[in-house]
């Protein structure tokens, strides 16, 4: 038998495994966790052929047009890539199947972003995806495609440092160049066309505007688009995205001679990416480390994450680097993400990083608006706040962060630990402030659709923007 893992799944979502996989003749086992979300346990109805070791055909499984080769040599099936795969061809069907040939012409048409069951399905992509509420298929100026590759990647593990989650597909792309062109450990690696042999997982990428390449990422603010790999044949790849043609789309890809993708335009746009997924292998490789450097009494070595190990945080270049130092230290002692932290305090100071930065109205003051009581809670004041630099400063958010050490896993908790402490670890969906009260009044602005409540969501969406912001090229460092 063939048995996948599928977590952090919605209710809806898993109900809508269920279905799916079900009517394929798969036994699926739904698990409630903790957190809120539920673990899908799918089995399928007929035992796998058993593996011939001696030819590379039995390192592969079937899941639609032909084999798929795994993410690495011995991954098993409910490794990350193939996990990755076995979504995107679950949602791929839930869209109805829609399909183009080489030619971009569709063969097969599917479910459209509009239509209201798909509609709400898309509106969870952007929900789960990438912590903004309030926007589904129906909202059609909201481009959605990097939204379904996000909540792709969070659907299969939700960490921040095993992906850049994000609205925008240049945000990660950059990212992914980035981190691979200075050596970095990193999930994910950017690579050109002819550098890297596409696998399963692994992400390809298109540019929508004139002047963007491998070599040239406009500091990774500009239009894209990024598919899935789900299949690797001998001369093509299919792979999956969403927001193409209004759907989950399949397509394949030519392979040229020697393996690798051809380069050109597809569907008007140009193909200039791969990146290359490398959890499963990072994962098996500290697998044998700590299995080799295993002590008498067990202890073992945490390993470093992919931000902490790049040291790249986001809008680094807009403070010094005694400032940097020290935020990655306090990110580290909070376990949560340094870039989540900055993106905070941009947005709340502005993207200024001032010390002393004051809201006239409240007079909230410094790099996470510290008000009048929380100052003297945490044994200062206002006043003594401002005539702090910016690094003086730091110690006083360290000391305010600190009971929420452990706790903050998003960029969503992160922020709620400043604006509304009550949401930390709650959905994304849980209101905050409603009309009609004084709190609604002071933040209508972040009730982004104008539905008379401001949801956990809907407050960090302007954070989020924040973060892909200070993750461009000229800001991140």
């Amino acid at each position: 038998m063939v048995t996948r893992v599928i977590q952090n799944l919605s209710t809806g979502t898993a109900q809508q495994t269920k279905v799916i996989y079900e009517a394929e003749g798969a036994t699926v086992i739904l698990i409630s966790e903790a957190n809120g979300t539920i673990t899908a346990i799918v089995t399928d109805a007929t035992p796998a052929p058993p593996p011939d070791p001696a030819t590379p055909e039995a390192a592969k499984i079937d899941i639609g047009h032909g084999p798929i080769t795994p993410p690495a040599s011995g991954a098993s099936q409910s490794g990350f890539a193939s996990t990755a795969a076995i979504l995107c061809e679950q949602e791929w069907k839930y869209f109805g199947r829609q399909e183009y040939n080489a030619n971009g012409a569709a063969i097969r048409v599917g479910h459209k972003e509009a239509e209201a069951e798909w509609a709400k399905k898309i509106g969870e992509y952007w929900s789960f995806g990438v912590n903004i509420s309030g926007i589904d298929g129906t909202n059609t100026d909201h481009p959605w495609s990097a939204a379904f590759i996000s909540w792709i990647m969070r659907s299969v593990r939700n960490n921040e440092t095993l992906f850049r989650y994000s609205s925008r597909h240049a945000v990660f792309i950059s990212q992914a160049i980035r981190q691979r062109l200075a050596g970095v450990e990193a999930s994910f690696w950017g690579h050109r066309l002819n550098e890297h042999r596409p696998r399963v997982g692994d992400i390809v990428c298109y540019a929508r505007e004139s002047g963007v390449d491998y070599d040239h990422q406009k500091s990774g603010d500009y239009d894209g688009h990024s598919d899935i790999v789900v299949q690797v044949e001998e001369s093509l790849i299919w792979v999956i995205g969403g927001n193409v043609g209004n759907s989950v789309t399949k397509r394949p890809l030519e392979l040229d001679l020697n393996g690798y993708v051809k380069p050109g335009i597809v569907s008007g746009e140009l193909l200039f990416a791969i990146l290359e997924c490398r959890i499963d292998q990072s994962e098996a490789q500290l697998a044998d480390e700590t299995s080799d450097a295993a002590d008498p009494v067990g202890d073992v070595a945490t390993p470093q994450t992919p931000s902490a190990t790049a040291n790249v945080i986001a809008w680094g270049k807009k403070v010094s680097a005694e400032f940097r130092a020290r935020i990655t230290a306090i990110a580290a002692g909070l376990s949560c993400d340094p870039s989540h932290l900055m993106a905070a305090m941009a947005f709340e100071t502005g993207e200024s990083f001032s010390a002393s930065k004051t809201n006239p109205y409240s007079n909230a003051t410094g790099l996470i608006q510290f008000m009048p009581k929380t100052a003297i809670s945490l044994g200062t004041t206002i006043n003594l706040l401002a005539e702090m630099n910016a690094v003086q400063q730091l110690d006083y958010v360290e000391k305010y962060m600190s009971p929420f050490s452990g706790k903050m896993n998003s960029l969503s908790d992160v922020y709620m630990a400043i604006l509304y402490p009550k949401a930390v670890g709650k959905p994304e969906a849980q209101v905050l402030f409603s009309q009609g009260t004084i709190a609604y009044t002071q933040n209508a602005g972040l009730d982004t659709n104008d539905d008379g409540v401001v949801t956990k969501g809907e407050a960090t969406s302007k954070v989020q923007a924040m973060l892909a912001k200070g993750l461009s090229t000229n800001l991140a460092g």
